[in-house]
């Protein structure tokens, strides 16, 4: 595992912060590193878990270089059977999951805001290829959580 955590930068957009465990017995890395960069992220830290354990390089399609990717969580899950999985978890709302729509009306601002959701949205798809590879090289499973698994909402 990567020791290598960025610093967290507080925003009045989103929740971030460090998180402070309270079942250190469940986590599985350092206590002092554990950090979210959303509420998406921080509604999900249950179970045995890492908080940006992995450094996954990946293609950045748009500049053809290689960059890293810190995926969000690890968490090992004992299934109904009773066997366990390891997953490697990323948290995103699911509007950043899809393709972003070209506005119909091309103001400036509107198609640079559209570029930057385009340009968001191949980056993921580029990540999410590598974590996918990545976790089946070692056993594991990529799943993505949105708000739907961790609120229920439709």
């Amino acid at each position: 595992m990567v020791k290598n955590i960025k610093k967290v930068v507080p925003s009045f957009r989103y929740m971030s912060g460090k998180y402070k465990v309270k079942n250190k017995e469940k986590y599985i890395g350092d206590l002092s590193e554990v950090i979210f960069r959303s509420s998406y992220e921080r509604k999900f830290m249950v179970l045995k878990w890492s908080s940006e354990p992995y450094s996954i390089p990946y293609l950045d399609t748009l500049t053809d270089k290689t960059r890293n990717y810190f995926v969000d969580f690890y968490a090992k899950i004992k299934k109904p059977s009773g066997e366990t999985q390891d997953y490697i978890v990323e948290v995103k709302p699911r509007k950043k999951l899809n393709k972003p729509l070209k506005p119909n009306r091309e103001s400036l601002n509107k198609l640079k805001n559209y570029n930057a959701a385009m340009h968001e949205y191949l980056t993921n798809l580029s990540k999410f290829s590598a974590a996918k590879s990545y976790a089946l090289k070692i056993g594991y499973k990529f799943i993505i959580v949105t708000e739907k698994e961790l609120y229920g909402k439709p």
